[in-house]
């Protein structure tokens, strides 16, 4: 069935999404192609302000840690982030 106007199909939408996100990727590596990756250690100060707490999903068993991505039991002892 046509729709009317402009509107795509799900696979025209599903085909443009992905072109987009080959696009974006492309993108970004070349930005940072000919750029040198700058990373630091924290320092010891930082280290020693950051707060303890124990984590707590909500009811969920688990969650993920948004920076390196391992699954974190409910419970676990961790380092807030300012």
């Amino acid at each position: 069935m046509d729709r009317p106007g402009n509107m795509e199909s799900v696979e025209d939408q599903t085909q443009l999404a992905d072109i987009e996100t080959e696009w974006i990727d492309t993108w970004a590596m070349e930005s940072f192609e000919d750029r040198p990756l700058y990373m630091s250690q924290a320092t010891k100060s930082s280290l020693e302000a950051t707060v303890r707490v124990m984590t707590d999903f909500g009811g969920a068993s688990a969650s993920q840690c948004t920076i390196c991505m391992e699954k974190i039991p409910q419970g676990t002892e961790a380092n807030k982030m300012p």
